[in-house]
């Protein structure tokens, strides 16, 4: 029995000329799409990396309030998330994540 990939290539073998031009670009585009979005879950997971290094770095100066961070950017603070939120999707960004800092406690186990 013919495994899935085997079956597709006897088939591209099969296909006319002015197909496999046709395959030849889809293939192309379809690999400039993926590569796009590797990137881009790449430039997510180095963002929120500078977020949990921003917030552990300076977590202490802000206990009590509303952050918005873009990466390792402060875009804005308070005590209202709301006009945090506000003050965020004014600098454009369009889904912000706001994070409540509060005085963390010592945990002392069982």
């Amino acid at each position: 029995m013919q495994t899935q990939i085997e079956q597709i290539v006897q088939s591209i073998k099969n296909l006319p000329l002015e197909d496999l031009d046709r395959l030849q670009q889809v293939i192309s585009e379809e690999k400039l799409k993926k590569r796009e979005k590797e990137s881009e879950l790449k430039a997510d997971v180095e963002r929120w990396q500078k977020t949990d290094k921003w917030l552990a770095e300076n977590r202490h100066n802000y206990i009590g309030q509303w952050v918005c961070l873009y990466g390792d950017q402060l875009i804005a603070h308070g005590t209202d998330a709301l006009e945090v939120d506000a003050k965020a999707r004014e600098f454009g960004i369009k889904a912000p994540l706001l994070e409540h800092i509060v005085e963390e406690l010592p945990w002392g186990g069982w």
